[in-house]
């Protein structure tokens, strides 16, 4: 799995994705049957998971969190 992405990039979309799920999931915590942000959320973790893959497989490990995920 080659990345052409550079570490800060592949790290932006990490922060960024993750920053999403967590504002989601407060807003489904007040909106639980709203499916637009369960897409929504789900479409942010899929973005985070790949770019999280990405990054460890080409720059290693970024924290043992990678395990909780």
């Amino acid at each position: 799995m080659k990345c052409d992405m550079s570490k800060e990039k592949l790290m932006d979309i990490i922060t960024k994705a993750s920053f999403a799920m967590d504002d989601v999931k407060l807003f489904l915590d007040t909106h639980p049957n709203c499916m637009e942000a369960l897409e929504y959320y789900h479409k942010a973790k899929e973005m985070r998971e790949e770019a999280w893959e990405m990054y460890t497989h080409n720059f290693g490990p970024l924290m043992s969190r990678s395990e909780e995920r």
